[in-house]
C-alpha cells in the first residue's frame, strides 16, 4: 500500500496527495524483502492524518521491511498502534528519515506502543487463500487489538466483532 505517490521512483516530489487515511484491521501477508508494504508518503502543511491500527504485517523472508513513514509534512497526526509483526528484523522500520532496527526501539517514539512482535499463529497462509490468514488457539493478536466499532463493526467474514477485538482481517468466536 503506497499512501501519496511521487513523481516518479519514490523521489519526494509528491504529485498526487491523498489525506486522512485509515488502514484498520487488515492481515498482509508474505511481505517482501526489496519494499515497505506500507509506505506512507506526506508533504506540505495540510493537517492529514494516518490512522493505521489493529493490521498484522507478516512476511515469510529472512530480512525485509514493515512500515516507511516519510513524513515531509510539518502538521500530520500519526496514530500507529495495536499491529502485530511476525519478526523482529534490522531496519524494519522508518519514520521521517529515522530508521529503527528492532520492534522495541520502534516503540520508545510512542509507535506501536500496544503493538505486537511475534508470530501470529495464522491457520494456514500457504494456501493462499483469505481462510488462511485466520489465527490459531494461543495466538498473541487474539484480545489484544484496540476497539474501532465507532468506525465499523465487522470482521473479514462479516460478523460482528464482540467487545474484545483482534488484530487483523478476522476475528475470532
Amino acid at each position: 500500500i503506497m499512501i501519496g505517490y511521487p513523481d516518479n521512483d519514490f523521489d519526494t516530489t509528491l504529485t498526487h496527495l491523498i489525506h486522512n487515511v485509515k488502514i484498520h484491521n487488515n492481515t498482509f501477508y508474505n511481505v517482501h524483502a526489496s519494499a515497505f508494504p506500507v509506505y506512507f508518503l506526506a508533504k506540505g502543511t495540510d493537517g492529514s492524518t494516518i490512522d493505521m491500527r489493529n493490521n498484522i504485517v507478516y512476511t515469510t523472508e529472512a530480512t525485509g521491511k514493515f512500515l516507511l513513514v516519510n513524513d515531509q509534512a510539518t502538521t500530520m497526526t500519526k496514530t500507529i498502534d495495536y499491529n502485530s509483526y511476525n519478526m523482529d528484523i534490522a531496519a524494519a522500520w522508518s519514520n521521517d528519515g529515522v530508521t529503527y532496527a528492532t520492534f522495541l526501539l520502534w516503540q520508545v517514539p510512542g509507535f506501536d506502543a500496544n503493538g505486537k512482535s511475534g508470530d501470529p499463529l495464522l491457520t494456514g497462509v500457504v494456501t493462499s487463500t483469505p481462510d488462511g490468514a485466520q489465527t490459531t488457539d494461543g495466538s498473541l493478536v487474539r484480545e489484544v487489538g484496540e476497539d474501532l466499532s465507532g468506525t465499523f463493526t465487522d470482521s473479514f467474514t462479516g460478523r460482528k466483532r464482540p467487545a474484545t477485538w483482534d488484530i487483523g482481517a478476522y476475528q475470532h468466536f
